[in-house]
């Protein structure tokens, strides 16, 4: 019982840390499901969040989540909404 609840613990600390994770360029890739050439791309060329020490390339979890939120593309429905908004605010 003892063993079964440290190994609950354990598993509820995981997911409250899981954001700060730091990953490796393979890790990312992996985690994205891209290949390591385009994640290299994306790091050329600044596109993705990252950290360089020395040679090598490391990213956060949490970086990496706040990007892909950063490009999320809207719906119609969205668009159509912040239109309605900004048609009322300028009609004040």
């Amino acid at each position: 019982m003892l063993r079964e609840l440290t190994n609950v613990t354990f598993a509820l600390s995981e997911k409250e840390t899981s954001t700060d994770e730091i990953f490796t360029i393979e890790k990312v890739a992996k985690y994205l499901c891209l290949s390591v050439p385009t994640i290299y791309g994306y790091v050329h060329k600044r596109q993705i969040p990252h950290y360089k020490l020395e040679k090598r390339l490391y990213f956060k979890k949490n970086d990496i989540l706040e990007w892909i939120d950063k490009n999320k593309i809207k719906t119609i429905k969205e668009i159509e909404d912040e239109a309605s908004n900004f048609i009322i605010t300028i009609v004040r």
